[in-house]
């Protein structure tokens, strides 16, 4: 057991659905990036970690998650589909 006095360090990394993000600009500690729907985010470096990722592991997580997304809208598209053929049978009877 620690004493009282004797101070502890913890390291805390909140969860976030990350994603490989392509560097635009860079003004320290600001870094202005491109998500990979071509939508802008900035970043205070002092608040995130950062990696080096290859060019081709970049390439594979943009295309994984543009999978995702078709996936998703399609799913999206299939729902909205079927409440429109209830509300057709429903008015029937």
């Amino acid at each position: 057991m620690l004493a009282i006095e004797q101070p502890i360090s913890v390291t805390y990394l909140p969860f976030e659905d990350q994603e490989a993000l392509i560097v635009l600009q860079i003004c320290l500690p600001f870094v202005l990036c491109k998500t990979f729907d071509s939508r802008h985010r900035y970043l205070d470096i002092r608040q995130v970690q950062q990696a080096r990722l290859s060019k081709a592991f970049a390439q594979a997580d943009r295309k994984a998650r543009k999978l995702d997304q078709k996936a998703a809208n399609n799913e999206k598209e299939t729902t909205s589909k079927k409440k429109k053929c209830r509300k057709k049978k429903a008015k029937r009877k």
